[in-house]
């Protein structure tokens, strides 16, 4: 139930098995051993959408999300990125 705001530089961008767009960030240091999955849920005429397909590794970005845990990485749900 905690939310965060996390900025980090864009590692890779991509869809899950759900088909729901991700964003995998570090802190800078691509060899990281933790990084930060970034999970969207976008509604209909979501303008974060667009912006999030858009996304290039090494681009920084700011990110806020609910916290889901961490199992190999660090995950936060309902992302949407910070204006």
């Amino acid at each position: 139930g905690k939310y965060l705001e996390i900025a980090g530089v864009v590692e890779r961008v991509g869809t899950d098995g759900d088909d729901l767009p991700f964003v995998i960030l570090h802190a800078g240091d691509p060899a990281a051993a933790v990084k930060v999955e970034c999970f969207f849920d976008f509604f209909e005429e979501d303008a974060d959408e667009d912006r999030v397909k858009k996304l290039k590794p090494g681009r920084p970005v700011t990110v806020r999300g609910e916290y889901d845990g961490r199992v190999s990485h660090v995950r936060l749900r309902e992302c949407e990125l910070a204006k």
